[in-house]
């Protein structure tokens, strides 16, 4: 089930409409149904990005499976250029923290652990 959590300084004229919006283009984005799809929006008029407060968005993205350098390039390209539509946020002002919690599990970060001492 693909989170996705975003914090922006630009308050949606139709937040709730927004919402929906942002809802269905992150299933779009991960090729995900939208049923699987959970999503948090905040306003943060404090959102400082590159030492201003310009518009910006920041977004984490926790997805099981779905996640990887080349997967995501492709998410943030469509995500961004939604945020660029939606809220008119320069894509150079999007930045977006991808998670894969299967990638990170503690089995995996203790598995990766051992392998330094052996």
């Amino acid at each position: 089930m693909p989170i996705l959590d975003l914090t922006t300084n630009v308050k949606p004229t139709d937040e709730k409409a927004f919402v929906l919006a942002f809802s269905k283009a992150a299933a779009e984005a991960l090729d995900r149904p939208e049923e699987y799809v959970q999503v948090n929006v905040t306003y943060n008029p404090y959102l400082c990005n590159a030492g201003t407060l310009d518009p910006s968005v920041q977004l984490h993205l926790a997805a099981i499976g779905r996640l990887g350098v080349t997967q995501n390039q492709t998410i943030g390209d469509k995500l961004k250029t939604f945020f660029e539509e939606q809220l008119s946020v320069p894509k150079s002002r999007s930045r977006i923290l991808y998670y894969d919690p299967d990638a990170i599990s503690t089995e995996n970060i203790l598995d990766s652990v051992s392998h330094c001492f052996t």
